[in-house]
Order: structure tokens, then sequence, then C-alpha cells
């Protein structure tokens, strides 16, 4: 049984898409720690059934809103680190595999260097107010990832990507987004592909950590 819940937990069906008894949801309670809680929350869920069933039938989701809160950028899409490292904490507590605990917290990073681009970018200013809350967020995501337990669980991942992000976590927070800035100018086929042992110029990368950690060229 634990195994169905293990993957029903980290699927895409786990954005919601169930019928969860009432007692259950009024025990759990839905999460407001950001724009992503439900996600988590649902997750929260299925760990607190006993059984999960599935049934035939199509369910239709609509993509086709631009407007929707989910495709427009709001400041509320810098919470996607935070929700990553809630979801490894929840696995890590329910004592599945230290392999599946590591994912999550290697993707929360992954959105944290993604999203600082992101806020960096030249070609994408943001307002002053918009750019200070956003801020707010990854430092705060930046912080707990430098964390003793995070740190544990981002050292299973020892792809040069990988690698790369985690040493960029070294610093200051000031350090960490001269990091991102000289990536997305520098090495962008960093920001472009995510994935371990992805075809990233090592040797770029290597170049950078030089410049940037080591004050050498």
């Amino acid at each position: 049984m634990r195994t169905w819940i293990g993957a029903v937990l980290l699927a895409s069906l786990a954005g919601g898409v169930a019928l969860i008894r009432g007692a259950e949801v009024r025990a759990t309670r839905f999460k407001e720690f950001g724009i992503f809680a439900d996600e988590y929350t649902v997750r929260e869920l299925f760990m607190a059934c006993e059984t999960v069933a599935f049934s035939g039938g199509t369910f239709f989701y609509r993509q086709d809103n631009p407007q929707a809160i989910t495709k427009k950028r709001s400041v509320g899409t810098f919470d996607k680190p935070h929700n990553w490292m809630m979801l490894s904490s929840l696995l890590s507590r329910n004592a599945f595999p230290e392999a599946l605990c590591a994912r999550e917290m290697n993707r929360a990073l992954i959105s944290l260097v993604a999203l600082q681009m992101d806020l960096l970018d030249p070609a994408m200013p943001f307002p002053a107010d918009f750019q200070n809350a956003a801020e707010h967020k990854l430092r705060g995501a930046f912080e707990a990832l430098k964390s003793p337990d995070a740190q544990r669980a981002l050292s299973h991942h020892d792809d040069t990507a990988s690698i790369a992000r985690r040493r960029a976590l070294a610093g200051s927070y000031e350090q960490f987004k001269a990091v991102c800035l000289r990536w997305s100018t520098e090495t962008p086929a960093f920001s472009r592909d995510w994935k371990p042992n992805s075809a990233v110029d090592n040797h770029a990368l290597t170049c950078t950590f030089a410049q940037l950690f080591d004050g050498s060229t």
C-alpha cells in the first residue's frame, strides 16, 4: 500500500484531482505558505489516507486561459523553491528513501537558480516593488538551502551542474546573485538544460568557478 501512496504522492495527479473524505481535509487543513501550498497539502492528504482507489473516466482541465494565475508571472511564482523543500521534508518525515528526498531538494535549488536568473534578466524588467518582493522570497529559499539538512540532501547529486549550483550557495546571497548573472550571460547552456548529466559546457563552468570563487582566470 505504501508503494501505491508513494507513487500517487509524487505523480502529477497529486495536483488535487481526487475525492478525499471531508474528515481528512478538516484534520489536515490546507496550508497557506505560498501559491503552491495546495500541491503540497494534497500530498499530505494522500499520506493521511489508509487506502487509495483509482477509477476510470476523464478529467478535463483547461489550459487555454492566458490570464490564469499559474500562467502569469507573479510574485507568488517565486514560492516554488520553498514548495520543493517542503515536499522533501514531508518525504523525509515519512521515511521515504533518501534518494527521493534528495531529488525534491535538488529541484528546490534548480528552481531557485532558474528564478534568480529570470529576476536578473534585463530582457524581462520587473517593477521595483515586484523585484523586492520576489527577491525576499528567493533570499529566504537561499538561506534555507544552506542548512545542514538541505546540504546533506543536495550532496546526493554529484553531476557537474548540481555541484555548480551547490557551490553557488557557499557565499552570501549577493555572491549567489553574481554567480547567477554570470551563468546567464557566460554559460547559457547551463540555464537552458537543468537535467543531471546534461550536455553542459563543463569547461565554461570550470572557468566561471575559477573567476568567481578563486579570483583566478
